[in-house]
């Protein structure tokens, strides 16, 4: 068996002193259990390094929120892009009118039409470029902006930053 931590403690009260990231107290008893022994050991850790974990963390949270959004972007237009190829396919084959396929764009605009109005914030562009890398696969830049619903001047104003 690995070692385990078990618990971990302040060795003195810990006080929050409200507002962001306030602490007292420095050190934390820790005991770590293996399979023979028990051990308790004092580590010492400043506020400045636990308010750095927590600003971390946060930060690592806050990528993964949005990685998990821009997937859940891409498959929405992925499907709306099949949606909207077999409108057209229905079309084709005249399963429908050419009136019954311009009613059904007017009428169920966003089941079909992938708005390329996404707006970048910071660490957007590295985040799909994370997404993209993932995939395995080279996409030109039109599928790129299709999928995450960017505009293209807006890509290519920031390309260079992609990793894929």
């Amino acid at each position: 068996m690995d070692n385990v931590l078990t618990y971990c403690e302040p060795t003195e009260p810990m006080q929050f002193l409200g507002g962001d990231k306030k602490w007292i107290n420095d050190s934390f008893k820790v005991k770590i259990e293996g399979e023979n022994d028990s051990k308790l050991v004092t580590i010492s850790i400043t506020s400045n390094a636990i308010e750095d974990l927590f600003d971390q963390i946060k930060f690592h949270n806050h990528l993964n929120q949005k990685r998990d959004n821009y997937c859940v972007l891409a498959i929405n237009n992925l499907i709306k892009k099949n949606e909207f190829l077999q409108l057209n396919l229905q079309f084709a084959e005249n399963q429908i009118t050419e009136d019954e396929y311009e009613q059904e764009l007017e009428t169920n605009t966003d089941r079909y039409i992938i708005n390329l109005d996404n707006t970048l914030e910071p660490n957007d562009i590295n985040v799909i470029g994370n997404i993209l890398h993932s995939i395995g696969r080279k996409f030109n830049t039109d599928e790129v902006a299709e999928m995450f619903s960017i505009d293209i001047h807006t890509l290519n104003s920031n390309i260079k930053a992609l990793q894929f």
